[in-house]
């Protein structure tokens, strides 16, 4: 019984993402992010040549390496939904796999805070003294491994905390819920079969669904409206990117920041296209067969309309930042625009 041991599990687990990863990390996506990173270094080393060592920068550099910490600081227990009755007279083995999923990830945490704390370095190298760096450094890891630890603990037991007992059920959910997590992150890249999507209502969206949805009405102008607004990984996304285009527009200069942007909204189309077959698997599309025609008709006007917004939010931004310069806003415009005209023709082709 192979999949009872932690290594085994572990093994299958990459396995499956080594599936995924593959199509995440295709050519178009290595060479973006080769320009992307190319573009990160040039505008991190003006940002280094030009900041001003004050007490500002310093608190702003701190509550950056803070920020850090949110990142990767769940774990996980490898404990599968079956364990707790297949193994109920083996709670030895159990505790075994708890216990080496909990090693598993501190070391993978700490590993990734200590990547993004290195990224840092030459920024707290500038505002700060070398012992002082090296003491955050310090600190930042042991922070990371406190906080899984303490995730971990929280999650093992019952509420109460006046046994030794295991909460299994809950170690069950935990690792359930961090395995969508995982797949719903593919899920944008590539339809994974068997995930199970999380649908919120989201009754105070209902405004924002009308209006995006298309005027004319159709089944799959409905279905894509809703399948956005409920499905968290499309919403969450689109607000994420367009959140950190503010982000670039704030610092960084005119023609690094229009190649970031235009990185960010290839990204937004990319995670928008499982939209087209979001549904296609239920028996409704089948009764009720859509043309392609439609299909993409009603998917531009919705993308349409958030790429509408994302680009006034970016253009007001830029507007504050410049100080009312219409040229950035008009350049801001004009990446949006090109967007939706390659968007549109990369359909075409699909379904041709």
């Amino acid at each position: 019984m192979k999949i009872l041991t932690f290594k085994r599990r572990l093994h299958r687990q990459w396995q499956q993402y080594s599936k995924y990863l593959r199509y995440v990390f295709n050519d178009h996506a290595v060479i973006a992010l080769l320009i992307l990173l190319g573009a990160g270094l040039v505008a991190y080393r003006q940002i280094l040549l030009t900041l001003p060592k004050t007490l500002l920068m310093q608190v702003l550099a701190l509550a950056l390496l803070g920020l850090t910490l949110s990142f990767f600081w769940r774990g996980a227990t490898f404990i599968l939904p079956a364990d707790p009755v297949y193994l109920l007279a083996d709670e030895g083995r159990l505790r075994k796999i708890k216990k080496a999923a909990g090693r598993y990830s501190i070391f993978w945490n700490v590993l990734v805070q200590a990547l993004m704390t290195l990224v840092l370095m030459p920024l707290l190298l500038r505002l700060f003294a070398f012992t002082v760096t090296l003491l955050l450094f310090a600190i930042t890891l042991l922070a990371k491994i406190s906080l899984t630890y303490a995730n971990l603990q929280k999650v093992t037991r019952f509420t109460d905390n006046q046994t030794n007992l295991i909460d299994w059920e809950g170690l069950v959910n935990f690792e359930q819920a961090r395995r969508q997590r995982v797949l719903n992150f593919f899920n944008m890249f590539i339809d994974v079969p068997g995930l199970q999507v999380q649908i919120k209502r989201r009754a105070w969206l209902e405004p924002f669904s009308s209006w995006l949805e298309p005027k004319q009405k159709t089944a799959i102008g409905l279905i894509m409206t809703q399948t956005f607004v409920r499905q968290p990984q499309y919403l969450s996304s689109w607000l994420r990117l367009t959140l950190f285009g503010c982000l670039i527009i704030l610092f960084s200069n005119a023609g690094l920041g229009n190649i970031l942007l235009a990185f960010l909204l290839y990204l937004m189309i990319l995670q928008w296209l499982p939209l087209l077959n979001a549904q296609q698997h239920i028996v409704f599309d089948i009764v009720f067969p859509i043309n392609d025609k439609t299909r993409i008709k009603g998917f531009m006007y919705i993308t349409s309309k958030l790429m509408l917004i994302t680009t006034l939010v970016w253009m007001i931004v830029g507007l504050v930042i410049t100080r009312l310069n219409i040229i950035i806003s008009l350049e801001i415009l004009g990446l949006g625009v090109l967007a939706l005209i390659l968007e549109y023709a990369y359909l075409r082709h699909r379904f041709n």
